[in-house]
């Protein structure tokens, strides 16, 4: 039988009693382990698996009426002004103008549902770098929304 005193003189054995020690009052004193991090993969390190190709959207071929984003608006801008600086190309079925949650400005930026898709393309075409009140307007189709 193995006694304390035997392997007193054993620095080996008196380092593994220590971390045994030190493990047995870390579960106690509810302490969990942390597991070892994992291997990522290389192909794409933030996901772990297959990078998806990032091709150049074509508005062609999105099908449906796209919303459009409509972004570097003068924060003074209202609803009011994009129906009417947007109708002029056909019916505006919606505009989502993005204000700060705080003190409810504008963030500069607005998102658009056209009547048609003929006309989110006459928008896309015709405002695209115009200057409105004093700012050049990007005017494209937006991302899908991640939901």
């Amino acid at each position: 039988m193995l006694s304390f005193y035997s392997c007193s003189n054993n620095p080996v054995a008196m380092v593994c009693i220590a971390s045994l020690a030190w493990f047995v009052i870390g579960i106690l004193a509810g302490r969990t382990l942390v597991p070892a991090k994992r291997q990522r993969s290389r192909k794409n390190p933030r996901r772990g698996g297959e990078r998806k190709s990032s091709a150049p959207r074509n508005p062609a071929s999105i099908k449906g009426n796209p919303e459009l984003y409509v972004g570097n608006l003068a924060y003074d801008v209202t609803e009011k002004d994009i129906y009417s600086l947007l109708g002029e190309f056909g019916k505006v079925s919606s505009v989502r103008l993005i204000e700060n949650s705080f003190n409810g400005k504008s963030k500069g930026y607005a998102f658009v549902q056209m009547g048609d898709r003929s006309a989110s393309d006459k928008v896309t075409k015709a405002l695209n770098n115009k200057e409105h009140a004093g700012r050049k307007m990007v005017v494209n189709i937006a991302k899908n929304r991640a939901r």
